[in-house]
């Protein structure tokens, strides 16, 4: 049951990764554009960008009620960058709203929702990335510390944890550019150069995440390196990129969105790899795992049938909202 709860949390977090990044990279976008592209992207994403935390909703669920010393640890050593991430959801979805239905016509020049809905948007992912980065470093605790500092700051504020923040953020970017270069053929040759500069970006920002050493001095390329299949997935995240920069430049549409889901999904799957079934990596040196912070197993199975009742009426119900609001010719300009 362990296993299948977590394959179900794999593709929620995968899912929130792709659509809810999107939406982030779309307000760090944001920064660069005049107000007739800033007006492109709100309407481009204005219909179901909320419904995108639904996957993020159903991994804080699965955590509490599935692994809840996992939860316990994360919420209370790291309550600081996720208070943060949860300020800027909230900030950034009123900022995006008063700015979008503000009846006044000049409301995409407003520099008070714009860098409200920007900066937002660019520090919910990076303190979300915080937050996953120090559950890696290896400075969290399950006892308390002599000070304030050791137990709610130090534990994520050095560099492994704040370059992981960036090069989320970035990727968000990255994510933003690619999906919004699909949207049509007229708003994707306006954002294609962004999407390349972004690529270029996340690129750097993840093989700095790669090389930077964590609390013990460990690097993730060593462990990508001490397992081949992850080492394989790593190669093919660097080739998909390769290629969705030639299929935007052909404008090749349909292959830009399934090699970007291709890429994101082979990154994901190469942290697996390494890591599973290992989830916060302690101070002292031990492991909180999927299975020693498991719930009991008629804990698990009720959520198990849970989740299972509720896919099937959540993914129908997504899919038609997608298709209500979203769907429309590739090819329109």
């Amino acid at each position: 049951m362990v296993e299948a709860i977590s394959l179900i949390t794999f593709v929620c977090l995968l899912l929130y990764i792709l659509f809810g990044g999107a939406d982030y990279g779309a307000g760090i976008l944001d920064f660069f554009f005049k107000r007739a592209d800033r007006k492109s992207i709100a309407e481009a994403i204005a219909a179901v960008w909320e419904a995108n935390h639904v996957w993020l909703i159903l991994v804080v669920v699965i955590a509490f009620n599935a692994f809840p010393l996992l939860f316990k640890t994360v919420c209370i050593s790291l309550h600081i960058p996720l208070t943060l991430a949860l300020i800027g959801i909230v900030t950034r979805g009123s900022a995006f709203v008063f700015r979008h239905y503000d009846p006044r016509d000049n409301r995409y020049d407003n520099p008070f929702y714009n860098r409200l809905f920007q900066w937002s948007s660019l520090l919910t992912p990076f303190f979300l990335g915080v937050v996953f980065g120090a559950m890696l470093g290896g400075r969290l605790r399950l006892t308390g510390s002599s000070s304030f500092y050791d137990a709610y700051i130090g534990s994520w504020c050095y560099p492994f944890p704040l370059v992981f923040g960036g090069f989320l953020a970035a990727f968000c970017a990255y994510l933003a550019a690619v999906l919004f270069s699909s949207e049509n053929k007229t708003l994707g040759r306006s954002i294609y150069p962004v999407a390349l500069r972004t690529q270029a970006i996340a690129v750097i920002a993840g093989m700095a995440l790669l090389l930077m050493p964590d609390a013990w001095g460990h690097t993730l390329f060593s462990a990508f390196l001490d397992k081949p299949v992850a080492l394989l997935l790593l190669g093919l995240s660097l080739i998909f990129a390769i290629s969705l920069s030639f299929t935007l430049k052909s404008q090749s549409l349909h292959a830009a969105r399934i090699l970007l889901g291709a890429e994101a999904l082979s990154v994901l799957l190469g942290w697996v790899c390494i890591d599973f079934p290992r989830v916060i990596h302690l101070a002292n040196g031990a492991f909180l795992t999927l299975y020693n912070t498991a719930a009991p197993a008629a804990t698990l199975k009720e959520l198990l049938i849970a989740l299972t009742t509720g896919v099937l009426v959540i993914v129908p119900a997504l899919i038609y909202l997608f298709r209500v609001f979203k769907y429309k010719p590739l090819t329109k300009s």
